[in-house]
């Protein structure tokens, strides 16, 4: 019989295992991350933050992939591509001048 301290150790280690394959299986799935140069105007915590652009590849991926979500700054087009919407930041005008809408 285990000890409720032995009980806990296990637990950790099969969490630990769950977590470790499923990094795993998702490190063939997501696709590989565009590295960032870096930045100047950012600090250089986040300039170095190791992993950062696989993170936000991955939260996208998995976004749009499990939740069927996008954010209101972009148009799900055909093939999966992902195209900026500027009218929903404020930040132009862009999507409605590329159809001609804008005389």
């Amino acid at each position: 019989m285990l000890s409720n301290k032995g009980l806990i150790r296990l637990t950790y280690m099969m969490m630990a295992a769950g977590l470790g394959g499923t990094l795993a299986v998702l490190a063939h799935v997501l696709p590989a991350p565009e590295l960032t140069p870096p930045n100047p105007s950012l600090s250089a915590f986040e300039n170095a933050f190791i992993g950062k652009d696989w993170l936000l590849t991955s939260y996208q991926w998995i976004r749009l992939h499990v939740f069927h979500s996008v954010p209101p700054s972009v148009v799900l087009g055909q093939n999966g591509w992902l195209y900026y919407r500027s009218e929903a930041t404020e930040d132009g005008d862009t999507l409605n001048d590329f159809m001609g809408h804008n005389a």
